[in-house]
């Protein structure tokens, strides 16, 4: 095949994950609030940031982010509006032999962390904390990419999961080289990864295990990611999960400096 008609198929697969993105996540709210729909959760979720217990925190009923599973699973996300993105992501994995249409599926959740970005999607909120100081805060929905490769073969599966994780950690990122980065990347790609059986298979490629804190309600989770710490308060639950190095860094261990 020439370079020409290789550019056409490329071209073709990524209009086509558009209309399927954009079909997909067209029934999420993309307003923080509208997407959580109960003041409660967002006020837990909230003094979370408040009481330095954490930098920020994400929302999501199981279906749309099933980060319990202990299905092989790979989860990308970056802000739900960016459609072209993640369809350039999907078509590049695909055109490289890395992922097939029947590997992925779509979900979203909400989320609200510390600090600000000169991106258009997200919405700058203030919060006063515990300590009477002001912290600046982030809120906005992600779209989400669930990778589940399937394969009964253990060391083709783990290739798989590897394949995924090392693409988005190289070109899902703003530091990767132009001419192979994906548009509109974060310069913190966001990729989680179950079961953490798997981090014997990627360590080396500088995956961290963190600690998944959950707190369940009627219509989803509240959940907080840390590097170790665990929370001990009424109806919190935690799982393990593996987490890319620069997302890992990000989190706090334990108490987060005002």
């Amino acid at each position: 095949m020439s370079d020409s008609n290789k550019e056409n198929s490329l071209q073709n697969r990524i209009e086509y994950y558009q209309n399927k993105i954009e079909t997909n996540f067209q029934k999420y709210p993309t307003d923080f609030k509208e997407f959580i729909k109960d003041e409660e959760i967002i006020r837990q979720g909230d003094d979370l940031i408040k009481n330095y217990r954490s930098t920020g925190y994400n929302f999501a009923s199981i279906e749309d982010f099933p980060f319990l599973s202990n299905e092989p699973t790979i989860f990308y996300s970056n802000y739900i509006q960016r459609i072209a993105h993640f369809a350039e992501l999907l078509a590049t994995m695909e055109n490289e032999g890395i992922i097939t249409e029947d590997d992925v599926t779509f979900g979203a959740r909400a989320t609200k962390v510390n600090g600000k970005w000169d991106d258009p999607e997200p919405k700058v909120d203030m919060l006063i904390s515990s300590k009477g100081g002001e912290i600046t805060t982030t809120e906005f929905v992600e779209g989400v990419i669930i990778f589940t490769p399937k394969s009964n073969d253990l060391e083709t599966l783990v290739r798989k999961i590897r394949e995924i994780a090392e693409f988005i950690e190289t070109r899902a990122t703003k530091e990767a080289e132009f001419s192979v980065q994906i548009r509109d990347s974060w310069e913190v790609p966001d990729h989680r990864i179950k079961p953490v059986s798997l981090f014997v298979f990627l360590e080396r490629i500088n995956i961290k295990q963190a600690v998944a804190n959950f707190l369940r309600f009627d219509n989803g989770n509240l959940i907080a990611l840390k590097q170790k710490s665990i929370f001990n308060g009424t109806g919190w639950q935690n799982s393990p999960i593996l987490v890319n190095s620069k997302l890992f860094n990000y989190l706090s261990e334990d108490e987060v400096l005002p």
